[in-house]
């Protein structure tokens, strides 16, 4: 399943169940965080709820950098596993094969290059 986060998304509106779903990405704002707000069910409530049902949570359309916002830690603290620099459609793509192959290790896919779909790194 692919989602967007957008300001005000209220992740408890949406009902996701194991038997139909195993994996969820979804795209972060630009800086890699999403909706958290205190008090709120933001994207970290939403991945536990998630992994209470099975279901995996990946963030797409970040890159990689070492100056990270709160509310994208506290998004990781919370299990949702970053795939950087890989554009949204070849994560999901990267996600899907991985999904639906014999493989045990769905990690060895996702960070594995398999035909040039890593997008170049700035360089500093």
């Amino acid at each position: 399943m692919l989602l967007k986060s957008y300001p005000g998304l209220d992740y408890s509106e949406l009902r996701i169940k194991h038997d139909n779903v195993c994996a969820v990405v979804n795209v972060t704002y630009h800086t890699g965080s999403a909706p958290c707000a205190g008090g709120s069910f933001g994207l970290p409530e939403f991945c536990d709820e998630c992994h209470k049902n099975g279901i995996d949570v990946y963030l797409a359309g970040l890159r990689k950098t070492d100056d990270i916002y709160e509310t994208s830690k506290q998004i990781y603290e919370h299990g949702a596993e970053p795939i950087y620099s890989v554009s949204v459609p070849a994560a999901v793509s990267k996600l899907r094969a991985a999904y639906n192959s014999s493989l045990k290790n769905i990690d060895t896919l996702i960070s594995n290059d398999i035909y040039y779909e890593s997008l170049p790194q700035e360089e500093k």
